[in-house]
């Protein structure tokens, strides 16, 4: 569950300073994080 929380709070950060110069970074992010594992 932690490892969630944490993954939640960096995708928030990343949103809330909404880097518009990090869209593939955040798809990687999504991406790891995703169920594909």
């Amino acid at each position: 569950m932690q490892h969630l929380a944490r993954g939640e709070n960096a995708m928030g950060a990343a949103n809330r300073m909404g880097a518009p110069d990090t869209p593939a970074q955040l798809e990687r992010i999504l991406q790891g994080a995703g169920p594909s594992s």
